[in-house]
């Protein structure tokens, strides 16, 4: 479980850090930090269980690191990725310029996004009882 949380971030890391390096822009190392953050709550888990302490101290540690990571995830989705809170024209207040899709498609997927990223909370209470 840990390898499938660790792996595909090692590698979008390493790849944003190739961009960068070829590109120079600086935004890649920004991505770069995203990738970085979903990375530290794997490390901090495996410590957690391979020196036999799964104190509470490890567990508000993780869920801080995790936190942080999903909020990082989620302001780098809606702005840079999706290109929202750029644009604040009369009935699209918060959404980009040019949109391919009706507005309200955009605040749902603003809302589930939030939801769907912070999913990882209801499976902290679901293993906690």
């Amino acid at each position: 479980m840990i390898i499938c949380t660790f792996v595909p971030f090692w590698f979008r890391f390493w790849q944003c850090i190739n961009k960068k390096y070829y590109t120079g822009l600086n935004a890649h190392l920004w991505n770069a930090g995203k990738y970085f953050s979903k990375l530290l709550p794997p490390f901090i888990l495996l410590f957690a269980l391979t020196s036999n302490k799964v104190a509470d101290s490890m567990f508000w540690l993780w869920c801080f690191f995790q936190t942080l990571a999903t909020l990082y995830c989620t302001v780098w989705d809606y702005y840079m990725d999706w290109g929202l809170f750029r644009c604040f024209d009369q009935g699209k207040y918060g959404l980009r310029e040019k949109m391919k899709y009706p507005v309200r498609f955009y605040y749902v997927a603003i809302v589930v996004n939030v939801v769907l990223r912070f999913w990882w909370v209801v499976g902290v209470f679901a293993y906690s009882y």
